[in-house]
């Protein structure tokens, strides 16, 4: 990590084995939203939602959250959702610490521990 004991990008950039991610997604979940979604303007999850809203259709459902982390996907899915029902959305990722974040915020059908290597 950085002298500033913050968790970065180069600290993800260097992942190497599962193992790793598990590690640090671990100590990074609790503050990735606000550490790192909202302090760097983080569009990932926007974009997703915007190309989604533009393409999917009232049956393109369920959708499946591959690395779900906090579930921002999920999230900004809801809120820029064009059918009349709440989008159904499933949700798989490495870290359990990850998921549990997500899972507090209520967004997902179901979410999985899975490890996709």
């Amino acid at each position: 990590m950085h002298n500033d004991d913050k968790i970065g990008l180069d600290d993800a950039y260097s992942l190497k084995t599962p193992e790793d991610n598990i590690a640090l997604y671990r100590d990074w979940a609790k503050t990735y939203d606000s550490e790192f979604a909202q302090a760097r303007g983080y569009q990932y999850p926007q974009r997703i939602a915007e190309i989604y809203k533009y393409h999917a259709k009232s049956h393109d459902s369920p959708v499946l959250d591959v690395g779900s982390g906090t579930g921002l996907v999920a999230s900004a899915l809801q809120e820029n959702n064009n059918v009349d029902s709440p989008v159904v959305i499933d949700g798989v990722d490495i870290s359990p610490e990850m998921l549990a974040v997500s899972r507090e915020k209520d967004l997902y059908r179901q979410l999985f521990e899975v490890d996709l290597t």
